[in-house]
This record gives structure tokens, C-alpha cells and sequence, in this order.
């Protein structure tokens, strides 16, 4: 089986495993415990993982909030403005997308066919006064990197936030040099464990907590916190590598195979990160193409949320895209445990896929 869905989750890392396994079943105490040295050992593990997470996208250790994933770490964001006017582009995550509608008055910056944001429009949007700005820095479905930096210098003024967890671990993610407020990431798109992830909360910067019950971090989060997955968190941050050489050459021989197959379409959309490759099929049949490609291959149809929603893709409908070619398009993510060899064999995989569903 060839895993080419890094962007939904990625495996763990071993050392990030290995970095893990005491906090089960030697130092398992709870963070919050403060009268023993089970307890303490659990807090001396979190604090260090957190200056790993922080050190990761320049901020301070006590700017990082320790959440269940980016999905709760955007939605604590964006009620944190519930009732106030905000601006959102319209490829967002659902986990901003959904809440935004719900909770807040909001009014979508819209991309144009490069999956960037429509700059016109946006300073257009910024007339109307909003309370808070939240665009994500790469988009989960097609790889898009958002012009960031520009887009806040349009107006400093006005707290921003972004949705960084498709970012971390591709590009260079600096807050400082950024001057955003906010940004959430999660600690599965990174090599890591699910179930952790973080919040950047620049000091001073406006928050409510999402959770109540408990004076856990710092009154901001309660709940008792999983040591294990954010020490594992820690680790992954503490060990990535920017040099993205050997996703490049794989990314490069699918992309060869895949254009050696009548039919496929690939679409290049000119500034997006080198993990991601996004093309249609020729497949009328999508379910035979799917249920026979699913036997080799692990991709995706969308994002992960998208395909649990069952509904297409609002990106791609953003980026001008046909539903009936919607339908027929297809997410890969590399990462790094891929191999050169397993894009020759994932192309001939496709290729199979596509005329057993055409009844080749």
C-alpha cells in the first residue's frame, strides 16, 4: 500500500515515538498536579515541548496555547469574535469556514484562479471595519501559499490570524516577521502524534477560552493536558527539515509518470508548496476508479473534512473549477518517508484505475 495523503496525517516519526513512550507507562502523571514528582516531571516535559513549539515559528513560550489540533485552535479564534465583523478568505478550512458563518458577521475575500487572494477585493472588504482577518497560509486541497506578509501590511491595524497548519514544516513560518496575532497549527501534518496541537497568541492579544473548567493553560484552555501527544509535538518540531530536495524529486517523477497517462490534467497552480500535485482523471466512473485505486494507493478526494462532509470542494469551486471535473480530481501529498520508486508504482497504479473503471 503506497501512502500519498501526507496532507490529511503524516506517520510518526520514530524518534518522535521513541520520545513519547515514557509519558504511558513511566512518567505518566498529569501536568497539573503540583505535589509530586509525577506531576512535576509531566509539567517539566510540556514546558520543554513548548519552547520546541515556539522556538518552530519564532514565538515566546508563553504566546503557545497546547490544543486538541488546529480545528479547535481556529475555532477558539474565531468565537473569540463571535458577533463581530471579520474577513475570511473563501478556501478556508471548514474548521474557520463553519464557525465564522455561524458566529461571526462575516464577509469572504475571494481567490482568483491561481488560488491566491483577490488583493482588489480585499481592500475593498477592509472599508467595511472588520474586528479580526483570518486567512490560512497554505491551502489543505491545492497547496496554494498565501501572500501572508502582504496581505497584513494592507492594514496593521487589524488583528489577524492564520490557519498555518499546511505551512509549518513545508515554508518558514515566522510570526514575529509576519506580525500576526494569531496562528494555529497541528502536530499530525508534521510527522507527530494526533491529538496535539498548537495556538499562537501574541501578548496582549484579545481571547476567550473555548473550554471552561480549570486554570489550565493559563486559564485559557481547560482540560487536562495529553502529555504524551505534546511531548511527541515538541519532538517533531524540534527535528524538521526544511529541505525539501527529496519531496521535489518525487513530486517530479509522478508528475513525468502522470503526464506519460492519456487524459490526466494536471493542474499547476504557480505558487504552492512542493508537497502537494493536484490533477483530474478521465474516469466517468468515479466510484470503479476509486474502489480500485483504494487497493494500492491512499490519496485524497479533496481534504479529509471534505470527503466526511460529502459534499465538493468549495477550493476548487473558488479556484473556477467544473463540479463534473470536481469530481474527477484527486489530492496528492508526499512526504517524507516516500520513496521515487513508490511514484512509478502509484502512476501505474492510476493508470490501471482508470481503465478498469472505463472498462478497459
Amino acid at each position: 500500500m503506497i501512502y500519498l495523503d501526507n496532507q490529511a496525517s503524516t506517520r510518526v516519526d520514530p524518534s518522535v515515538l521513541e520520545a513519547m513512550l515514557p509519558y504511558f507507562d513511566e512518567k505518566y502523571g498529569n501536568s497539573a498536579s503540583r505535589t509530586h514528582k509525577y506531576g512535576w516531571d509531566a509539567e517539566e516535559a510540556v514546558e520543554e515541548a513548548r519552547e520546541k513549539v515556539a522556538k518552530l515559528i519564532n514565538a515566546e513560550p508563553h504566546e503557545i496555547i497546547f490544543t486538541s489540533g488546529a480545528t479547535e485552535a481556529n475555532n477558539t479564534i474565531i468565537r473569540s469574535y463571535s458577533n463581530e465583523h471579520i474577513i475570511i478568505s473563501n478556501i478556508e478550512h471548514s474548521s474557520v469556514h463553519e464557525p465564522s458563518i455561524l458566529f461571526t458577521q462575516t464577509a469572504s475575500a475571494f481567490i482568483n484562479s491561481t488560488g491566491s487572494v483577490n488583493l482588489e477585493f480585499y481592500n475593498y472588504l477592509l472599508l467595511k471595519n472588520p474586528k479580526l482577518i483570518s486567512i490560512m497560509m497554505v491551502n489543505n486541497e491545492i497547496g496554494t501559499i498565501q501572500p501572508i506578509k502582504e496581505i497584513r501590511q494592507k492594514d496593521p491595524s487589524i488583528p489577524f490570524h492564520s490557519d498555518i497548519t499546511q505551512a509549518v514544516g513545508k515554508i518558514k513560518v515566522d510570526v514575529k516577521d509576519l506580525d500576526i496575532e494569531y496562528a494555529s497549527f497541528s502536530s499530525h501534518k508534521i510527522y507527530g502524534p494526533k491529538g496535539a496541537g498548537a495556538l499562537y497568541v501574541k501578548q496582549g492579544s484579545k481571547i476567550f477560552p473555548l473550554l471552561y473548567g480549570g486554570a489550565h493553560e493559563r486559564g485559557l484552555r481547560s482540560g487536562t493536558l495529553n502529555v504524551p501527544a505534546i511531548v511527541g509535538f515538541g519532538k517533531a518540531c524540534e527535528i524538521i527539515d526544511l529541505n525539501n530536495e527529496h519531496i521535489k524529486n518525487c513530486v517530479s517523477v509522478l508528475n513525468n509518470e502522470l503526464k506519460l497517462i492519456p487524459g490526466v490534467n494536471i493542474h499547476n497552480f504557480p505558487n504552492k508548496v512542493d508537497h502537494n500535485l493536484h490533477f483530474s482523471v478521465p474516469c466517468e466512473n468515479m466510484d470503479l476508479f476509486i474502489s480500485k485505486l483504494s487497493e494500492n494507493v491512499a490519496v485524497s478526494f479533496g481534504s479529509a473534512c471534505m470527503s466526511l462532509e460529502n459534499k465538493p470542494s468549495r477550493v476548487l469551486k473558488a479556484s473556477g473549477f467544473y463540479d463534473e471535473e470536481i469530481k474527477k480530481s484527486i489530492r496528492v501529498s508526499i512526504g517524507k518517508f516516500n520513496t521515487e520508486e513508490e511514484m512509478v508504482l502509484a502512476a501505474g497504479f492510476i493508470k490501471e484505475a482508470i481503465s478498469f473503471a472505463e472498462g478497459g
